[in-house]
């Protein structure tokens, strides 16, 4: 049997804002170390759960521009640590004034912070669903304006690649010798 699971979910674009079926899910994620905690990118925000979806908190604001986006990352080591690159609206696939961001929160989305050192100033580019990653190491994603970054220090962006077709997803593995 299956169950809704959209509790304080909203579909804006819809009649009624908050249905039981008919939420535009983006991104959906359990937290490793935490089962019991979800977090979500969808058409209309970013959501966490603590009840394994039973019910849903709204958590873009807080220093989030823009709740709509595509990518969601979490720290696999660090249940209220997740991260997401924003874009404008669903109407418009980029970064909130052209300007390519991801953020950060270490505190399960009760604040947000920018994270855009070493990033390009003007990006008018966007990051897919698939276009993330993240590791004990780093964290990666591509754009489809063709480039690839790398979080060097864990506060500054590299560029790594330019120049490559779209980037439509970013899987990372660990080479043992």
């Amino acid at each position: 049997t299956w169950l809704p699971r959209n509790k304080n979910v909203a579909a804006d674009f819809l009649p009624d804002p908050y249905p039981e079926v008919g939420q535009c899910v983006h991104k959906l994620l359990l937290h490793p170390a935490r089962p019991d905690r979800l977090w979500q990118q969808n058409h209309c925000g970013v959501y966490r759960s603590d009840d394994r979806g039973d019910s849903w908190r709204r958590l873009d604001g807080n220093g989030l521009p823009s709740g709509f986006g595509f990518p969601l990352m979490l720290d696999p080591d660090d249940p209220d640590t997740a991260f997401v690159i924003p874009e404008r609206s669903m109407e418009y696939h980029y970064g909130p004034g052209g300007r390519l961001a991801v953020y950060r929160t270490r505190n399960a989305g009760e604040t947000w912070e920018s994270m855009s050192d070493g990033l390009p100033h003007q990006a008018w580019s966007a990051v897919l669903r698939e276009a993330s990653a993240f590791d004990a190491d780093s964290l990666y994603f591509g754009t489809q304006g063709g480039s690839f970054f790398v979080l060097a220090d864990r506060e500054t962006w590299v560029e790594a690649v330019r120049y490559l077709p779209p980037i439509l997803s970013v899987e990372v593995t660990s080479w043992f010798g």
